[in-house]
């Protein structure tokens, strides 16, 4: 997924930006990844959305994103005057999809069914509803409280075969964190897969579930955390049921390298609603091929009635191969 910020349009004679509404998508109908083509995100056009993960990258928390072969685009008021000429300054990021391309061959797993209770059945009490402190393994780094509920295998239509699996909420008091044992090295690729299904009171429209690897200042899950990257979920396509997502990592990057790797999933974006995920596994391995490399087009282009003519077109690689790096561009 690329992320592009407009950032401004000026005349490079005068330096004099013109006024773009809405240049960083802040200004939209309040929900995580709306469309652009909505009538509430301001002055944009095209296949792109709105997202808001609630992290600020210096210009709020909302950001404009667009898929691989989608675009966005903006159309000024402003005329084209004879004899100037004009520039686009912009930031822009990567956010996923620069993995590794091809198939992952595993060899090594750190936690998963059986193994670190990556299908949260090491705990065999017959009591329903179990908190952290209960739960091998599994730490809350959402409040720290390790008293909440993490697991259950009632009601039996939320378990996916019949045993234990655990409990998301919505909110920030959860967030299940587990030590992998595991010390980095550059370059390693980690996969995670678990299956998961949403439950009472989920937001089918915005809530999603988060997998982040990071370390810690410390080397304990308690420490403070320095995060590697950060993958969130697909929406949920069927209602109460269980679906299965894979979420491949980039390299990890030497700055993390003989630091300790810790894995988290929780839910996301807010709201009063529940989820359950069984199996997370968690695995290092090999891409079988290249990885993929990504980049993406600008363009200023004039539009006249219905037809598009391009002035000025050019395409760029990413400066930083690096996930969420902000990088400054100009198109000239």
């Amino acid at each position: 997924m690329l992320r592009l910020l407009l950032a401004a349009l000026a005349t490079p004679s005068f330096a004099l930006p013109l006024f773009l509404p809405n240049p960083g998508g802040e200004i939209n109908g309040g929900i995580d990844r709306m469309l652009v083509a909505d009538p509430s995100v301001i002055g944009w056009e095209g296949t792109g959305q709105v997202i808001n993960d609630r992290t600020d990258f210096g210009n709020g928390g909302w950001r404009l994103s667009f898929e691989d072969s989608g675009e966005i685009r903006q159309i000024t008021p402003h005329p084209i005057e004879t004899g100037a000429s004009y520039s686009l300054r912009f930031d822009a990021a990567i956010f996923s999809g620069a993995t590794p391309g091809g198939k992952f061959v595993p060899n090594l797993t750190l936690v998963g069914p059986g193994i670190r209770n990556g299908d949260f059945n090491d705990d065999t009490s017959p009591t329903d509803g179990r908190n952290y402190e209960q739960t091998p393994f599994w730490y809350n780094v959402g409040n720290v409280q390790q008293t909440n509920q993490a697991t259950r295998f009632n009601p039996a239509n939320t378990s996916l075969d019949g045993t234990r699996n655990a409990v998301l909420s919505a909110g920030n008091e959860r967030r299940f964190a587990i030590d992998t044992g595991h010390v980095l090295t550059t370059g390693e690729i980690f996969q995670v897969t678990y299956q998961w299904r949403d439950a009472f009171n989920w937001n089918a429209v915005s809530n999603r579930v988060r997998i982040t690897l990071f370390t810690t200042d410390d080397d304990t899950v308690s420490g403070n955390e320095t995060t590697i990257q950060r993958i969130d979920s697909n929406l949920s396509t069927i209602p109460t049921t269980y679906e299965t997502q894979t979420s491949l990592f980039a390299p990890i990057p030497a700055s993390s390298s003989s630091r300790r790797l810790f894995a988290s999933f929780q839910a996301i974006n807010g709201g009063s609603g529940f989820a359950r995920l069984e199996n997370f596994t968690l695995q290092r391995g090999q891409s079988t091929e290249t990885p993929v490399e990504r980049s993406f087009t600008a363009e200023l282009f004039v539009k006249n009635n219905d037809a598009i003519q391009t002035v000025i077109s050019r395409s760029y690689d990413f400066k930083s191969p690096s996930l969420g790096s902000w990088s400054h561009y100009h198109l000239a």
